[in-house]
């Protein structure tokens, strides 16, 4: 009896068009996180998901207010809470470049 397994290659560096797919709820390190998804959209990695990890705390300047606003969201504006459904499907552009964690891990970061 065998196994049919799937092996699928990571993303190359560079630069993709894609479709935030989703955001949701995470944990991190240092507190709680959202995790944004992206679908890669043409090219050879159509369809292929990758994801990046923000604070889940919206301080101007920071990692999370950066994103938002290149997402075109007005921070200003955020007083509690963000209607994720107002950025779900929005075409963007993706940066994809390889890391590796202390550990010797490798990952994509988006």
């Amino acid at each position: 009896m065998g196994f049919k397994i799937q092996k699928t290659k990571g993303v190359e560096d560079g630069e993709y068009n894609a479709v935030l797919s989703d955001i949701q709820p995470a944990k991190g390190s240092f507190g709680p996180c959202l995790k944004f998804f992206f679908r890669i959209t043409g090219g050879n990695f159509d369809g292929t998901e990758v994801s990046m990890i923000r604070p889940a705390k919206l301080v101007p300047g920071n990692r999370l207010d950066k994103t938002l606003q290149s997402l075109g969201i007005d921070t200003s504006t955020v007083e509690d809470e963000l209607d994720v459904d107002v950025l779900k499907n929005m075409d963007v552009q993706v940066t994809v470049e390889q890391k590796t964690s202390e550990k010797g891990k490798v990952f994509a970061n988006v």
